[in-house]
């Protein structure tokens, strides 16, 4: 049941089901930010030649697609947080609602 009204909050605040393929269809501009780590990983290679995973970190402004990306060590909180305001700045300003798609 839990999982049904996280949904349904999803669903209200950012317009469409998790997994459902998105859409600006009904944002305006400053109203939404799309924001998740893609998934991917990429091997970074440090200066010791060594090579060390790192997640994207991906924001996309509803109406106007003009998008922010990032590499990150983790998925940790720090690694959540500090996007998000890089993100923020990187706009100009925040969204009415920012919205994690899962």
């Amino acid at each position: 049941m839990h999982q049904v009204r996280e949904v349904l909050r999803f669903k209200h605040a950012c317009g469409r089901s998790p997994g459902e393929a998105g859409t600006t269809v009904g944002v305006s501009a400053g109203n939404k930010v799309f924001v998740d780590f893609a998934g991917l990983t990429f091997n970074i290679c440090l200066a010791d030649g060594e090579g060390r995973p790192a997640q994207l970190f991906v924001a996309v402004l509803g109406a106007s697609s003009c998008t922010f990306a990032t590499l990150r060590w983790s998925q940790g909180l720090e690694d959540w947080i500090e996007p998000h305001a890089c993100a923020l700045a990187f706009f100009g300003g925040g969204p009415e609602l920012v919205c994690r798609t899962i």
